[in-house]
């Protein structure tokens, strides 16, 4: 095919990346594709910003496309949008009437997507149940890119890849990080560390081991820290902060000044030495620089992929003892489960009698590349299965992503029927977990909620593990989020656990307001007894990717 546009080539590729996954093939072909090109640098910056704000406002999934149903059409219109964003590139392009013509088209059609998913397609009428919450985006200045047995300090939840990162302290406890700058500039970090973010070409370390890449189109890269500042004009150097005693500073190559308050004007520093600077700002000793005493790009790439299969294989182990509980009704793994099946197994007691339907959700990646889950992103998406006979007491558990953030009620599970004192497990439009109950007489349904929000903008978009305990002998309610006790409520009636006919992922009595979850679900689990904290714990300890 003959190309119609100077980045179909770079477009087509993080398509792949975005739908399919990378390979060591794949990106060493995007390395060259960037290397020494600022303007394919910046398009692909815009390219992952466009992605991350469609993705955040909108809850979109990619397309997922056989390469011969790809219209040229669709392939073309993100980078369309793209260099309606950036005009340094799309300079030459603009004299050409045609693309302003396929811009404004993509702007309309963008418009009109966006303002459906908005209303959740032919539903006008507005939730009454809650407030909704317009959500506004951060101003960002990097991307956390991959993390490796990363451990932060603060409050929950822990950055995790991909996060979009704000000016602002960053502790890093123990492990590994990569982020990306806006600016283009790479930054290794290792634990334990302080790193606060300034701007997108400028961080403050105070204490910990920084190795950073900045690439001619990255212009530059400022390191503070309390011995002196660091400014990298293109090259790789690492520095090791010993807090208010000292810094080392290993320069690989390129050029990289610095200047303290002894120095007071930046002076030069030559490719291939290293020096220490001490508390009172004089450099000690020169010596050659050592690129093997910091973690390299490839080691961090390697480390991360090895720890993710190997969490993955341990979970896998762990499902065993699940399988065979006999207090485990529905057991769905989402694994080993191809990418046209219709069906989702249930793996309690191996028995299928309760496999689910699959309607209209399609299979995605799960918390970890090579685990499948389902994707739920509009009103006809749902997983139909039954939940024979009664108990005394049932648990709810699942690893959820969710990709909207809160404004509106999701159901995570409902029974077709809506019946006196059955329960369904929802989220409402606040953000809180639900246990609803329809009351008897008419009455206004019993609802049971967390005391605080588990969906907040914080967690959209994260894999998190949610669990409630519905016991009917103590009419008691408890919730748990990524196995932690969120607290007890006393029910007022008893609840009805004959479950039958039940939803996952959507609700059959929501009326013309939309009700669908809109995420990922990649795990869930229904038992028939009221599960102690500390298993509701092991259950997230043993699932959790990171």
């Amino acid at each position: 095919m003959t190309p119609t546009h100077k980045f179909e080539e770079l477009e087509l590729l993080l398509a792949e990346i975005e739908d399919e996954g990378g390979s060591r093939e794949r990106y060493d072909k995007l390395n060259a594709l960037l290397h020494g090109d600022p303007e394919a640098c910046e398009f692909y910056l815009n390219y992952q910003e466009l992605i991350a704000t469609l993705d955040q406002h909108f809850a979109a999934q990619p397309v997922e496309l056989a390469d011969d149903e790809r219209p040229e059409k669709l392939v073309l219109r993100t980078t369309q949008m793209i260099l309606q964003q950036s005009p340094r590139v799309a300079t030459t392009m603009w004299n050409n009437p045609w693309w302003i013509s396929a811009a404004a088209s993509v702007m309309i059609t963008g418009m009109i997507v966006g303002l459906f998913a908005l209303s959740g397609g032919n539903d006008t009428k507005p939730l009454t149940d809650g407030p909704i919450v317009t959500e506004i985006a951060e101003e960002g200045v990097a991307v956390m890119a991959r993390t490796l047995e990363a451990n932060f300090l603060g409050d929950p939840p822990q950055p995790e890849a991909r996060d979009i990162l704000a000016p602002g302290p960053l502790e890093l406890e123990s492990g590994f990080v990569q982020l990306e700058m806006y600016n283009g500039a790479r930054v290794l970090l290792e634990g334990p560390a302080k790193l606060e973010l300034v701007d997108e070409d400028s961080v403050l370390l105070t204490t910990g081991r920084l190795r950073a890449d900045v690439p001619p189109q990255a212009e530059s890269l400022r390191v503070l820290t309390p011995q002196g500042e660091f400014v990298s004009a293109g090259g790789e150097f690492a520095l090791a902060v010993e807090g208010l005693q000292s810094t080392e500073m290993h320069h690989f190559d390129g050029r990289l000044d610095y200047r303290t308050e002894t120095t007071g004007d930046f002076v030069s520093h030559n490719a291939g030495d290293a020096l220490l600077v001490e508390a009172d700002g004089v450099a000690v000793y020169y010596e050659n620089a050592d690129s093997k005493e910091f973690i390299s790009w490839v080691d961090i790439l390697e480390s991360s992929r090895a720890s993710a299969h190997s969490r993955y294989r341990d979970w896998r182990a762990s499902t065993g003892d699940l399988m065979n509980d006999p207090r485990v009704r529905v057991y769905y793994t989402f694994d080993d489960q191809e990418p046209s099946d219709r069906t989702l197994f249930n793996h309690a007691g191996l028995s299928s009698d309760q496999d689910g339907a699959i309607v209209g959700s399609r299979w995605v990646q799960g918390r970890w590349r090579d685990k499948s889950a389902l994707s739920f992103s509009r009103s006809s998406d749902r997983v139909r299965f039954n939940v024979d006979g009664n108990a005394e007491a049932i648990t709810f558990a699942s690893w959820v992503r969710f990709d909207r953030a809160p404004g509106r009620v999701q159901y995570l599970v409902s029974p077709d029927q809506r019946r006196d004192g059955v329960p369904q497990w929802r989220i409402d439009a606040k953000g809180h977990l639900h246990v609803e109950m329809p009351a008897k007489g008419g009455k206004a349904s019993e609802v049971v909620a967390t005391s605080q929000p588990v969906l907040t903008k914080k967690t959209q978009h994260r894999w998190i593990h949610l669990a409630s305990v519905i016991n009917g002998k103590t009419k008691t309610v408890s919730h748990f989020v990524n196995g932690e006790a969120l607290g007890e409520s006393k029910l007022k009636t008893t609840p009805d656990l004959r479950l039958g006919r039940v939803q996952l992922g959507n609700s059959a009595h929501g009326g013309k307001q939309p009700r669908h979850f809109m995420g990922r679900v990649d795990e869930m689990i229904l038992f028939t007894e009221s599960l102690a904290e500390s298993e509701i714990n092991k259950l997230y300890v043993e699932g959790r990717p990171w």
